[in-house]
């Protein structure tokens, strides 16, 4: 049998990683659903996700560097971090 030594908080910080990652697939997936009529429009696409692709990278880095910093392991702080999870991919709406 496995055991689980596999400390809560690096899980949390996982899944954390996994959904920005995912966020990011999924703004560059949706470029593909865009019209396209011109050059413009490209440029267009490419920089709105861009600036979302941008926008994100950073809200991540502050999550991971605020992790390192502040080990919080309470219900009130993952409760918080879910919202903030679940409100990420509408930086790409």
């Amino acid at each position: 049998m496995l055991k689980n030594n596999v400390d809560p908080m690096e899980k949390f910080k996982s899944i954390t990683t996994e959904v920005f990652a995912l966020t990011l697939g999924l703004g560059a997936f949706s470029l593909s659903s865009i019209p396209i009529k011109s050059i413009e429009d490209i440029v267009i696409a490419i920089g709105a996700f861009g600036i979302a692709f941008i926008y994100i990278v950073m809200i991540w880095i502050i999550s991971s560097r605020f992790f390192e910093k502040y080990p919080l392991d309470d219900n009130n702080f993952l409760a918080l971090n879910f919202v903030i999870l679940f409100m990420l991919p509408l930086a790409l709406s």
